[in-house]
């Protein structure tokens, strides 16, 4: 009776050891492919957010190459060249002094650059209408991509849940044209 005990009892334990290796591996491999979910659907993201750079740039060269002939126009041009790069370097600036002085600098380009676009958009009708015109267009790249990156991060989010795996939204500053905006990729953050 003690045999079979014990024989019943190495039998359960054999089952239960088995059956933890078997869920362990079958975890890691859930983990590993929502990881992919996550890697494949970053990608398409990362693709889409080049791409509406892309589309901004060149959305704002046509936009800078039609209101060039239009008197006091160049002034304008040059300060949105020097304002986006302020404000790129203003991302990436660490120090407490630099941030200090280049937000003053990126505030008071951003006056400059209001202040003369609504004088020659009172004194050309052409100015205001290719002006209105860019904005509108670089608004709705902006918006597209915010709304395909967001549905594209909750599908991966989703998919990633349903394999144990919880991750989020992150938030990235990325630069159209002349405007920035908060688009979304995915950080895991558990299992």
């Amino acid at each position: 009776m003690l045999k079979r005990s014990v024989s019943v009892l190495l039998f359960l334990l054999s089952l239960t050891v088995g059956t933890s290796v078997f869920a362990a591996e079958t975890d890691n491999e859930n983990v590993e492919k929502a990881l992919r979910i996550i890697d494949e659907t970053n990608a398409v993201i990362d693709a889409e957010i080049v791409q509406a750079e892309n589309s901004a740039g060149v959305l704002q060269d046509a936009y800078f190459a039609d209101i060039q002939s239009i008197e006091g126009t160049e002034a304008i041009i040059a300060l949105r060249s020097e304002l986006i790069n302020l404000e790129k370097a203003l991302i990436v600036a660490t120090e407490e002094s630099e941030i200090a002085s280049l937000s003053e600098q990126v505030a008071t380009l951003t006056a400059e650059v209001t202040s003369l676009e609504a004088v020659l958009s009172e004194q050309s009708s052409e100015f205001a209408e290719l002006t209105l015109t860019y904005n509108e267009s670089l608004n709705l790249i902006i918006h597209d991509v915010d709304v395909l990156t967001r549905e594209l991060s909750a599908e991966g989010i989703a998919k990633a849940a349903e394999l144990g795996v919880k991750a989020e939204c992150v938030w990235k500053y990325v630069n159209f044209a002349h405007k920035w905006a908060w688009i979304d990729p995915i950080q895991v953050v558990g299992s």
